[in-house]
C-alpha cells in the first residue's frame, strides 16, 4: 500500500483487498466441525466448550470465576451458559446445575 504523498492524510487504499497476511493461519490447523452438530437439542447436542462450563456452573462458579479457569471473558461465558440453557431447553442456571449429573463431568475431561 502506498503511503501518502504530500498533502494527503491516508494511504492510498484503492485497489486494495483483504488477504491473509503472511502470519494468517500460521501454525494453525482449520477447524474441525465436532460430532455434536448432526444434534440440535438436548445435551448432546453442546459443544465441548459448553459441557465445561456446564459443570463447573454445576459445581457453583459464577461467570467471573468459569472465565477466569477458561481464560475467556465473563460475557463470553454468559453467552454459553445462555446457549446451553437454549439446547437444553431449561429456563435457569440452576436447573443446569441440577440437571448436569456426575456423567457430565467424563464428556467434559475438566
Amino acid at each position: 500500500m502506498p503511503w501518502p504523498s504530500s498533502g494527503q492524510l491516508w494511504p492510498d487504499t484503492s485497489g486494495w483487498a483483504p488477504g491473509p497476511g503472511p502470519a494468517a493461519g500460521a501454525g494453525r490447523t482449520p477447524r474441525q466441525p465436532e460430532a455434536h452438530r448432526g444434534v440440535s437439542f438436548g445435551w448432546a447436542s453442546l459443544t465441548a466448550t459448553e459441557v465445561k462450563i456446564a459443570v463447573l456452573v454445576r459445581d457453583g462458579l459464577t461467570n467471573r470465576e468459569i472465565g477466569t479457569r477458561l481464560y475467556v471473558s465473563p460475557r463470553t461465558v454468559q453467552t454459553h451458559v445462555s446457549h446451553i440453557l437454549q439446547k437444553t431447553g431449561l429456563r435457569f442456571r440452576v436447573e443446569i446445575a441440577r440437571a448436569a449429573g456426575p456423567d457430565i463431568r467424563r464428556l467434559a475431561d475438566v
